[in-house]
């Protein structure tokens, strides 16, 4: 990483000191920096471990809205590996990227447990699994490009569309009939719910997803996701406090 950096410094120092910019020309500049975001992709999804496993990440809640705590444990996520960035750009002057990512398949597998009182009156608890199955994820990211000390991005948005998704939720208030009620209520509206509400979800995933990504590109492991998932969650809850 730092020597492809090292010549794309050299090859714009180059450029500019010759006094030549118009005659190498912006295209292929970005197309450097283009390749450079494609070739660390790749870099990262080769050496990524599938499915991504988080063995125990504990939350607690302490607002008006949400209170109590859950557990998610034995948490695994399968198909990550297989996405394809299928456009990416990103601006020679400004550095503002966007990229296109599609991901066929993901799988999701999950043990939790949960106590938790919504609007200080209905009771959310629970003690089972959830399984899903969510196909065509078209994933919109925006961002700056940031390459002082490694690869990152900034002012991050993130917007997601699926194509479908299966539930199957297991333990929801100890009631089978419950359970089975509510992953066909999910399966029967989140993919409308989702897709109809692209901006609002935007903002409430774009913030979380930035220090995500980060941690990936400079080669996080799946306890720097924890990690990160953790402190997360704790600033969000010092900020509602």
């Amino acid at each position: 990483m730092k020597i492809q950096l090292f010549l794309i410094g050299l090859v714009t120092l180059g450029v500019v000191s010759a006094g030549n910019i118009e005659e190498y020309g912006e295209p292929k500049l970005e197309g450097i920096i283009d390749g450079l975001i494609n070739t660390t992709i790749n870099n990262i999804l080769a050496n990524l471990t599938d499915p991504i496993a988080i063995s125990n990440l504990s939350l607690s809640f302490d607002q008006d809205l949400l209170s109590g705590s859950t557990n998610i444990s034995k948490f695994q996520l399968y198909g990550i590996k297989k996405l394809v960035a299928t456009n990416i750009s990103v601006s020679v002057l400004s550095l503002a990227m966007n990229a296109t990512i599609e991901v066929p398949q993901i799988l999701l597998n999950t043990k939790y447990y949960a106590d938790i009182v919504a609007a200080q009156l209905v009771p959310l608890y629970g003690d089972g699994s959830i399984s899903a199955t969510i196909d065509d994820i078209v994933i919109q990211v925006g961002g700056k490009v940031n390459m002082t000390g490694g690869l990152s991005l900034s002012n991050v948005t993130v917007a997601f569309t699926l194509g479908d998704a299966t539930f199957s939720l297991t333990g929801l208030l100890n009631n089978p009939d419950l359970s089975s009620l509510i992953s066909q209520v999910l399966n029967d509206n989140v993919v409308s719910f989702i897709n109809d509400n692209v901006e609002v979800l935007s903002k409430i995933i774009s913030p979380i997803a930035q220090q995500l990504i980060n941690v990936i590109l400079n080669g996080g492991s799946s306890s720097a996701l924890e990690e990160e998932l953790r402190a997360y969650h704790y600033d969000s809850q010092q900020k509602l406090s």
